[in-house]
């Protein structure tokens, strides 16, 4: 009497960890490439996030010492170009000046400036700019003139 052995489809490789599991080829490294993808997009719309604070933030200090320095100039006497201070500090903090409201005579100064804004996902964002006000009132002494 004569035994054979027969080989009935592919060997099965089960034990510890050899081989690929049955019926899962390459299931794990697509979920491993989409999870990979959505991490970078959201830190990449972290980054955004944090470049358009750090813009809101120069945007409001440009303001702030734009219009100190425009009501600065409304000083009978001493000033004289209360708008073109106010642009010169705009600039000088890397904003563009879109509004003064500041005449001499007046004790308001009202300014509006805008930062523009870097973002990698620009498709998304609608402004490429960041606007900030700001006012500032000087108070004369009673007696002074103007």
């Amino acid at each position: 009497m004569t035994c054979r052995l027969r080989r009935t489809g592919r060997p099965k490789f089960r034990f510890w960890g050899v081989g690929p599991p049955p019926r899962e080829g390459g299931n794990a490294a697509i979920l491993m490439l989409a999870g990979a993808g959505l991490v970078m997009i959201l830190l990449i719309g972290l980054a955004d996030l944090a470049s358009f604070f750090i813009a809101r933030t120069r945007a409001q200090t440009a303001a702030d010492s734009a219009a100190l320095a425009a009501v600065a100039e409304l000083i009978p006497s001493i000033g004289e170009d209360p708008e073109g201070k106010a642009e010169e500090y705009a600039n000088a903090n890397g904003a563009e000046l879109l509004e003064c409201s500041c005449s001499m005579g007046t004790s308001i100064a009202e300014v509006r400036v805008a930062v523009p804004v870097r973002l990698t996902l620009k498709g998304l964002a609608g402004k490429q700019s960041v606007e900030a006000r700001a006012k500032a009132e000087i108070a004369l002494p009673a007696g002074s003139p103007g």
